[in-house]
């Protein structure tokens, strides 16, 4: 009797119908005496809407060998209600009558942890899923997150690729350079800050990304990496097609005999022939800067 009193869980013994005919002393959570417990069904605590299956469980205890654990809720002595784990054992006594064991644990601090960790992770999954930018979390070199717009990206990514990294999807002429930075990176131990590259979706299609890299460290070491991930195709697509369009008109315009140069609104010169450059007698970089 000793050792019950100084438990921290609750043990009731409770017949086949569910009436309490033993309790340790008065349920610290649940505010009630004992002699308010005994005789009583044990369901006659609990939210009736858990009443049904804590009622299957306790007849898969009387008709089995097994140990059950579950949670359910009841209500305190003041009417508020509290979670709690239960854990019931069929027992036989002396006589041969069965019984069944009821081990009770107040769990309600744990449970609306758990709520508010949930709640909280529901609210970063909204929030990460709604940004136009990609989003990977690395814990310990393992990719332990990434939102839909990296599924985007990178196309149809499968959940199981927490053995990934970028050199798997890097261009075959990337792959030397940034396995140089990754590894001065390890050696260092600083932190990559930006990296821009291209990469080759498992579709074939080829995009240029801009990933973006903050940190947690422990002792020195990096813990976590948070990647954000911007496609910039479009935009590089764009700046090469411009390229490729002035080296044209440059071109173009080198084969005229005569002077020709352009200028802006500011009167800052974007583009001139050689013709002009002789006229100037000034060299191309002196003319543009």
């Amino acid at each position: 009797r000793q050792i019950v009193e100084q438990l921290n869980e609750t043990i009731l013994i409770v017949n086949p119908q569910g009436i309490i005919y033993f309790s340790s002393p008065a349920i610290r959570f649940a505010g009630y005496r004992q002699d308010e417990i005994i005789n009583h069904k044990i369901f006659d605590f609990c939210v009736p809407e858990d009443i049904s299956f804590l009622k299957k469980e306790f007849k898969i205890v009387l008709t089995s060998e097994k140990i059950t654990s579950r949670q359910c809720r009841i209500y305190t002595k003041n009417r508020q209600v509290i979670w709690i784990k239960i854990v019931t054992k069929k027992i036989v006594n002396d006589d041969g009558k069965i019984n069944i064991l009821v081990t009770i644990n107040d769990i309600t601090r744990q449970k609306k942890t758990f709520e508010s960790l949930n709640d909280s992770e529901k609210m970063f999954r909204k929030m990460t899923e709604n940004i136009s930018d990609g989003l990977i979390i690395i814990e310990h070199g393992r990719i332990k997150y990434f939102n839909e717009r990296v599924s985007q990206i990178f196309s149809d990514l499968s959940p199981d690729i927490t053995n990934l990294d970028m050199l798997d999807f890097a261009e075959p002429e990337e792959k030397e350079r940034l396995k140089k930075i990754f590894d001065d990176e390890e050696k260092t131990g600083y932190g990559i800050r930006e990296l821009e590259f291209w990469i080759r979706r498992k579709d074939g299609i080829r995009r240029y990304i801009h990933n973006r890299y903050s940190y947690t460290r422990e002792n020195g070491q990096i813990i976590t990496r948070y990647i954000i991930t911007t496609d910039l195709t479009e935009k590089k697509i764009s700046e090469e097609t411009i390229r490729i369009y002035y080296n044209q008109l440059q071109s173009l315009i080198q084969a005229i005999p005569d002077i020709v140069y352009f200028k802006d609104d500011t009167g800052k010169y974007l583009l001139f022939n050689n013709s002009f450059e002789k006229l100037t007698g000034l060299p191309a970089k002196k003319i543009l800067f």
